[in-house]
């Protein structure tokens, strides 16, 4: 169904000028002419890249995961699950 759309991904960040240093001078990409300030457009395969400039990309990271483990209470004793 989607084989034959363009994809469109979003990256944003704190700094454009830091990140066309990394997108062009370290991945070779190539901005796409753009009229869009804080914006930059990579074309990479038949994949649009945009990186925009956000006053909050800590907030698009992944959260980190709970701690691999939990300890539970029964009243008489301690239980301790880790996970896989």
């Amino acid at each position: 169904m989607l084989e034959k759309t363009k994809a469109l991904a979003t990256i944003a960040v704190r700094d454009t000028a830091t990140a066309r240093r990394f997108y062009e001078g370290a991945l070779g990409l190539k901005p796409l002419p753009s009229p869009q300030k804080g914006a930059i457009t990579y074309e990479s395969g038949d994949t649009n890249l945009l990186v925009y400039e956000s006053a909050y990309p800590e907030r698009t990271r992944r959260r980190p995961r709970p701690s691999s483990s939990a300890t539970v209470s029964t009243g008489r004793s301690r239980i301790s699950r880790r996970r896989a």
